[in-house]
């Protein structure tokens, strides 16, 4: 029944790839951005409970090297299969 297959998390695997922590990741941003971003929103993202704006996308990509088209369709694609996966689960009435 949920046999999709999903990408990785993009943003977990571009911070990983930086071998930063959450908070360290979300100073990045800040630096870059002028945020004020926090551990607890990089989580969010990287949970796919929330999707980060694409300005953020964009910074992430410029952080960490990437095409930011490329980048900001993965981070749709993922999450948009996330939360299709939720919505079918409560269809179903699956519990995680």
């Amino acid at each position: 029944m949920f046999e999709k297959m999903f990408i990785q998390n993009p943003i977990k695997t571009a911070r990983k790839n930086l071998k930063m922590t959450q908070k360290q990741f979300a100073e990045e941003i800040n630096e870059f951005l002028d945020k004020n971003l926090t551990a607890k929103d990089i989580c969010r993202w990287e949970k796919a409970e929330h999707k980060p704006s694409n300005e953020i996308l964009i910074a992430i990509a410029q952080i960490s090297n990437q095409d930011p088209a490329k980048l900001i369709n993965n981070v749709t694609t993922h999450y948009n299969q996330i939360q299709d996966l939720i919505k079918r689960s409560k269809n179903a009435n699956i519990k995680f």
